[in-house]
Protein backbone atom coordinates (compact mmCIF):
# COMPACT_ATOMS: atom_id res chain seq x y z
CA UNK A 1 0.00 0.00 0.00
CA UNK A 2 2.42 2.29 0.80
CA UNK A 3 4.04 1.81 -2.84
CA UNK A 4 0.62 2.40 -4.31
CA UNK A 5 0.47 5.86 -2.33
CA UNK A 6 4.08 6.77 -3.58
CA UNK A 7 2.55 6.24 -7.17
CA UNK A 8 -0.64 8.43 -5.99
CA UNK A 9 1.68 11.30 -4.96
CA UNK A 10 3.11 11.24 -8.50
CA UNK A 11 -0.02 10.70 -10.03
CA UNK A 12 0.62 7.81 -11.60
CA UNK A 13 -2.82 5.98 -11.29
CA UNK A 14 -2.45 3.20 -12.85
CA UNK A 15 0.65 1.73 -11.42
CA UNK A 16 -0.73 2.66 -8.25
CA UNK A 17 -3.81 0.46 -9.09
CA UNK A 18 -1.96 -2.11 -10.74
CA UNK A 19 0.58 -2.18 -7.56
CA UNK A 20 -2.72 -2.82 -5.03
CA UNK A 21 -4.25 -5.28 -7.75
CA UNK A 22 -2.50 -8.26 -5.86
CA UNK A 23 -3.58 -7.35 -2.61
CA UNK A 24 -7.01 -8.39 -3.58
CA UNK A 25 -6.41 -11.31 -5.10
CA UNK A 26 -3.31 -12.39 -2.43
CA UNK A 27 -5.54 -12.05 0.44
CA UNK A 28 -8.85 -13.51 -0.87
CA UNK A 29 -10.73 -11.31 1.46
CA UNK A 30 -13.79 -9.24 0.93
CA UNK A 31 -11.65 -5.48 1.45
CA UNK A 32 -14.29 -3.24 -0.30
CA UNK A 33 -12.63 -0.31 0.16
CA UNK A 34 -9.52 -1.51 -1.64
CA UNK A 35 -11.35 -2.66 -4.71
CA UNK A 36 -12.99 0.59 -4.43
CA UNK A 37 -10.03 2.35 -4.20
CA UNK A 38 -8.49 0.40 -7.44
CA UNK A 39 -11.73 1.21 -9.56
CA UNK A 40 -11.25 5.01 -8.38
CA UNK A 41 -7.67 4.56 -9.65
CA UNK A 42 -8.03 3.30 -12.93
CA UNK A 43 -11.11 6.17 -13.62
CA UNK A 44 -8.03 8.43 -13.03
CA UNK A 45 -6.20 7.32 -15.29
CA UNK A 46 -8.67 7.16 -17.70
CA UNK A 47 -8.94 3.44 -17.93
CA UNK A 48 -12.43 3.39 -17.56
CA UNK A 49 -12.79 -0.41 -18.87
CA UNK A 50 -10.36 -1.92 -16.08
CA UNK A 51 -11.96 0.88 -13.45
CA UNK A 52 -15.05 -1.01 -14.58
CA UNK A 53 -13.99 -4.46 -14.15
CA UNK A 54 -13.19 -3.40 -10.41
CA UNK A 55 -16.81 -1.51 -9.67
CA UNK A 56 -17.76 -4.62 -10.64
CA UNK A 57 -15.81 -6.82 -8.40
CA UNK A 58 -16.72 -3.91 -5.77
CA UNK A 59 -20.61 -4.36 -6.57
CA UNK A 60 -20.44 -8.16 -5.71
CA UNK A 61 -18.27 -7.61 -2.85
CA UNK A 62 -20.49 -5.20 -0.90
CA UNK A 63 -24.21 -5.78 -2.26
CA UNK A 64 -26.01 -4.04 0.46
CA UNK A 65 -23.91 -0.64 -0.66
CA UNK A 66 -25.29 2.26 -2.68
CA UNK A 67 -21.50 3.81 -3.28
CA UNK A 68 -20.81 0.82 -5.53
CA UNK A 69 -23.29 1.11 -7.83
CA UNK A 70 -23.41 5.16 -8.05
CA UNK A 71 -19.42 4.41 -9.27
CA UNK A 72 -20.25 2.26 -11.75
CA UNK A 73 -22.98 4.63 -13.22
CA UNK A 74 -20.69 7.60 -12.77
CA UNK A 75 -18.13 5.54 -14.85
CA UNK A 76 -20.38 4.67 -17.32
CA UNK A 77 -21.57 7.93 -17.77
CA UNK A 78 -18.39 8.88 -17.98
CA UNK A 79 -17.69 7.05 -21.12
CA UNK A 80 -20.60 8.28 -22.34
CA UNK A 81 -23.01 5.81 -21.80
CA UNK A 82 -25.76 7.36 -19.67
CA UNK A 83 -28.29 5.18 -21.22
CA UNK A 84 -26.88 2.10 -20.11
CA UNK A 85 -26.05 3.99 -16.37
CA UNK A 86 -29.43 4.85 -15.72
CA UNK A 87 -31.02 1.41 -15.27
CA UNK A 88 -28.02 0.55 -12.57
CA UNK A 89 -29.39 4.06 -10.74
CA UNK A 90 -32.90 3.33 -10.91
CA UNK A 91 -32.88 -0.34 -9.41
CA UNK A 92 -30.48 0.87 -6.93
CA UNK A 93 -33.39 3.59 -6.03
CA UNK A 94 -36.26 0.64 -6.08
CA UNK A 95 -33.78 -1.28 -3.86
CA UNK A 96 -32.53 1.21 -1.41
CA UNK A 97 -36.03 3.75 -1.00
CA UNK A 98 -35.15 6.71 -2.44
CA UNK A 99 -31.88 7.64 -1.02
CA UNK A 100 -30.80 11.33 -1.92
CA UNK A 101 -27.05 10.07 -2.11
CA UNK A 102 -29.22 7.84 -5.23
CA UNK A 103 -32.00 10.44 -6.00
CA UNK A 104 -29.40 12.70 -6.88
CA UNK A 105 -27.26 11.94 -9.35
CA UNK A 106 -30.53 9.93 -10.98
CA UNK A 107 -31.87 13.23 -11.16
CA UNK A 108 -28.94 14.38 -12.96
CA UNK A 109 -28.82 11.54 -15.06
CA UNK A 110 -32.18 12.10 -16.55
CA UNK A 111 -31.37 15.91 -16.78
CA UNK A 112 -28.17 15.14 -19.17
CA UNK A 113 -30.19 12.77 -21.12
CA UNK A 114 -32.78 15.32 -21.76
CA UNK A 115 -35.65 13.46 -19.82
CA UNK A 116 -36.34 16.63 -17.98
CA UNK A 117 -39.70 15.58 -16.35
CA UNK A 118 -38.22 12.36 -14.79
CA UNK A 119 -35.31 14.79 -13.53
CA UNK A 120 -38.33 17.03 -11.98
CA UNK A 121 -39.82 14.42 -10.87
CA UNK A 122 -36.71 13.38 -8.86
CA UNK A 123 -35.57 16.50 -8.12
CA UNK A 124 -39.16 17.08 -6.51
CA UNK A 125 -38.76 13.85 -4.47
CA UNK A 126 -35.44 15.40 -3.16
CA UNK A 127 -37.00 18.58 -2.30
CA UNK A 128 -40.07 17.07 -0.80
CA UNK A 129 -38.10 14.98 1.76
CA UNK A 130 -35.76 17.35 3.05
CA UNK A 131 -36.98 19.54 6.05
CA UNK A 132 -34.12 21.97 5.81
CA UNK A 133 -35.21 25.53 4.13
CA UNK A 134 -31.94 25.91 2.74
CA UNK A 135 -31.79 22.68 1.08
CA UNK A 136 -35.54 23.47 -0.25
CA UNK A 137 -34.63 26.72 -1.63
CA UNK A 138 -31.15 24.99 -3.56
CA UNK A 139 -33.86 22.29 -4.72
CA UNK A 140 -36.02 24.45 -5.99
CA UNK A 141 -33.44 25.82 -8.07
CA UNK A 142 -32.45 23.11 -9.61
CA UNK A 143 -35.49 22.23 -10.61
CA UNK A 144 -35.71 25.50 -11.86
CA UNK A 145 -33.13 25.12 -13.76
CA UNK A 146 -33.68 21.97 -15.31
CA UNK A 147 -37.36 23.02 -16.30
CA UNK A 148 -35.99 25.96 -17.74
CA UNK A 149 -34.47 23.42 -19.92
CA UNK A 150 -36.60 20.96 -20.69
CA UNK A 151 -39.38 23.71 -21.25
CA UNK A 152 -41.20 22.73 -18.29
CA UNK A 153 -40.64 25.80 -16.09
CA UNK A 154 -45.09 26.86 -16.42
CA UNK A 155 -45.58 23.30 -14.88
CA UNK A 156 -43.36 23.47 -12.50
CA UNK A 157 -44.47 26.98 -11.11
CA UNK A 158 -48.26 24.95 -11.37
CA UNK A 159 -46.97 22.79 -8.90
CA UNK A 160 -45.11 24.97 -6.66
CA UNK A 161 -48.54 26.86 -6.53
CA UNK A 162 -50.76 23.96 -5.82
CA UNK A 163 -48.17 23.07 -3.25
CA UNK A 164 -48.50 26.72 -1.78
CA UNK A 165 -52.68 26.16 -1.39
CA UNK A 166 -52.09 23.22 0.49
CA UNK A 167 -50.11 24.54 3.03
CA UNK A 168 -50.16 28.35 3.55
CA UNK A 169 -47.87 28.81 6.02
CA UNK A 170 -44.54 27.68 3.89
CA UNK A 171 -43.38 30.34 2.06
CA UNK A 172 -40.96 27.70 0.22
CA UNK A 173 -43.35 27.57 -2.81
CA UNK A 174 -42.66 31.32 -3.48
CA UNK A 175 -39.70 31.48 -3.47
Amino acid sequence: RQQAHLYCLRRDWTRAATTLEPLVTRSGQSDTDLRAQISELYAKAGQYDAGLKWVLEWEKASPASVAPRIAHAQLLHSRGKGHEALPILERADREFGGRPEILTPLAALYASLGRGAEALETYGRLYEATKDPQEKLRWVQTMSEVAGQAGLRQRLIEKLEREHQTNRSSVIPLL
